[in-house]
């Protein structure tokens, strides 16, 4: 792996077994805090409920915060 993050969020599909989840400890070991379902599962739930109703046509970042670097 050429570049490692330096204390940056990652997320990884596939992370809970197989080759996913090797490369979301390899990442974790150089500083990443990798992403869980969990850290996902908030937006996953405003946009499938009614309070997200009038929401059309945009981009929910979950990034952990990524944007703001």
């Amino acid at each position: 792996m050429k570049a490692l993050p330096d204390g940056r969020v990652a997320l990884v599909t596939g992370g809970s077994r197989g080759s996913g989840a090797a490369t979301a400890a390899l990442l974790a070991r150089h500083g990443a805090r990798v992403a869980t379902p969990e850290d996902v599962a908030g937006a996953i739930l405003l946009l499938a409920s009614g309070q997200a109703g009038f929401v059309t046509g945009t981009s929910l970042p979950v990034s952990g915060g990524m944007l703001l670097h």
